[in-house]
């Protein structure tokens, strides 16, 4: 009967792909967007900081440490007159690396570890604020696809140019592009792609059918299980992109980088961002044109209505859920609390290690080779035991968020060797990493029809909104105080509040308030919100 279903919708629009390869278009993009992840994560940063860290060094005082930046003294302090100044003495051991003892950089007075962890907190509050005004657009067909093919030039390009800045006053020219680029990816990510994920599951034939058959329980059970396996698999898929993108990556950091004369050199670095640049657009543009066309209620109309459109449909989303889908504010609250700590702490990492260890890009490769491995496997081992136990996607992220809280105090104490980490690597790849998957196959189960992309977008805004603050307190403290382990151990008072939240989440709860609001708004409005056929697109409003 499922076949059959998929046949009649698939013959109703010979124009358009089919449903199985809509979502396998959808997966792809995820593949296509692990290698601008990992830089946007990880060789972005480094490339800010290094050449913010030469350019605070330049005519300073450098001292070399017993492998950490508070770690016995290997030589007298070394004043910086050219880049020889930073080659490694001859009587300093392999095990000592330099550190400056000027933190700040000239013209802006802000320690170069924080002028990172500035640029992250900046990329999260503008994505928060992009989110508030254009969250809306992927709930209206037309927009939905060009809008993010949009995106996705736009990131692209930032990405790309760096290629060009050699030196390293370019830093807060490197950083205003990272952050222009980071927030178009991000948008384009919350708003619009992750809207798909309530279309792909409500327009697979297995549901199709048992709404057909006005079987409301077999079609909310198959729908929860369909959204985990979805949110989980394409988490796989864009572990496998970051991986295969992270080969080139790699080699281009390790066998471009910078020689003890020349410590300042960071073209492996920006060339690593010209090609996760150029790979993301290829593949992406391939996928989002993939997606196809959905149908969606008339766009607003004068520039009034449409620049007011996001403030006033959040608004009413969140008194909606204030008043009928409670269980979806408890989740939210727990979400967005941890999510908060959690993604400050991964975007931080690579600041703390280098501020840390002193470490080169190329010296990050390997460790960084470790945690996508372990984050892919983690990936499959999830939805593989998703897929077996069903219902078991909150208790496994119960478990994820529980564990994840001593992250933070081991990040204070712990880490005096280079061998930890890796240590620490690999427990970000078994729990960071799925977290997002896991919370949005949750997410997914709770969506009325009609909500998908605006609630999508409202996640991303209480995410983006807020995770801003993780990022600056830590450059602040980092600013203040010359610590970034105090700074990462401060997100331990925002991660734990979030359990009681996450543990009261009732999903059973939340399926009754998801019906109920879908009957509420089909007899107010006569019809759906949301149309799932794939449609021609002359027929497009």
């Amino acid at each position: 009967m499922a076949k059959e279903v998929a046949a009649k919708r698939r013959k109703s629009c010979t124009c358009c792909l089919p449903e199985d390869e809509e979502l396998a278009s959808w997966y792809f993009y995820d593949f296509g967007i692990g290698p601008i992840a990992l830089a946007i994560i990880v060789f972005a940063p480094l490339l800010v900081v290094t050449q913010a860290k030469h350019e605070a060094s330049k005519g300073g005082v450098i001292e070399w440490r017993h492998i950490t930046s508070d770690g016995d003294l290997c030589a007298p302090q070394v004043t910086v007159a050219t880049d020889a100044d930073f080659a490694r003495p001859a009587n300093v051991s392999g095990d000592c690396e330099w550190f400056p003892l000027d933190t700040k950089v000239p013209g802006i007075d802000v320690d170069y570890t924080a002028v990172g962890a500035y640029v992250s907190a900046l990329v999260l509050f503008f994505s928060g604020a992009l989110l508030v005004v254009l969250g809306p657009v992927g709930d209206f067909g037309s927009h939905r696809r060009a809008t993010l093919a949009t995106c996705v030039v736009v990131w692209a390009s930032c990405f790309a140019i760096p290629v060009a800045f050699t030196g390293t006053s370019f830093c807060l020219a490197n950083a205003a592009l990272i952050f222009v680029g980071a927030t178009a990816w991000n948008f384009g990510n919350r708003a619009l792609r992750n809207a798909y994920l309530p279309l792909l599951v409500r327009s697979d034939p297995r549901v199709a059918h048992f709404a057909a058959g006005g079987d409301k329980v077999e079609q909310r059970r198959v729908s929860e299980q369909l959204a985990s396996e979805f949110s989980i698999t394409t988490s796989a898929y864009f572990f496998v992109g970051q991986i295969l993108g992270f080969v080139v990556q790699g080699l281009l950091v390790t066998m471009l980088a910078p020689s003890e004369t020349r410590p300042s050199d960071t073209l492996g670095l920006r060339l690593s961002l010209a090609f996760a640049a150029a790979f993301g657009a290829i593949v992406c543009l391939r996928s989002v044109w993939g997606l196809g066309k959905r149908p969606g209620p008339p766009f607003s109309a004068g520039w009034g209505a449409r620049a007011t459109l996001g403030c006033r449909r959040v608004w009413k989303v969140l008194s909606l859920m204030r008043r009928d889908m409670r269980q979806m504010c408890v989740f939210l609250a727990g979400r967005t609390l941890h999510w908060i700590a959690v993604q400050s702490i991964l975007t931080s990492a690579t600041l703390y290690i280098e501020r840390e260890f002193s470490l080169t890009a190329d010296e990050l490769v390997l460790p960084l080779v470790v945690m996508l491995v372990t984050s892919m496997v983690s990936a499959f081992a999830l939805g593989a035991l998703v897929k077996r136990h069903e219902n078991s996607n909150q208790r496994i992220t119960l478990a994820v968020c529980v564990v994840t809280n001593f992250i933070p105090l081991y990040m204070l104490l712990g880490m005096r060797q280079k061998w930890e980490i890796y240590f620490l690597f690999v427990v970000a790849g078994i729990l960071v990493s799925p977290f997002p998957a896991l919370s949005r196959g949750i997410l997914a189960q709770m969506i009325p029809a009609g909500y998908s992309s605006t609630l999508m977008s409202l996640e991303g805004i209480l995410e983006l909104g807020t995770a801003w603050v993780g990022p600056l307190v830590i450059g602040l403290i980092v600013d203040l105080s010359g610590s970034i382990r105090w700074g990462c151990f401060s997100m331990t008072f925002v991660m734990l509040p979030a359990l009681p939240f996450l543990f009261r989440t009732d999903l059973a709860l939340a399926s009754e308030q998801k019906v109920a609001v879908e009957e509420s708004t089909q007899a107010e409005e006569g019809q759906d919100l949301e149309m799932f056929q794939l449609v021609p697109e002359s027929e497009e409003g």
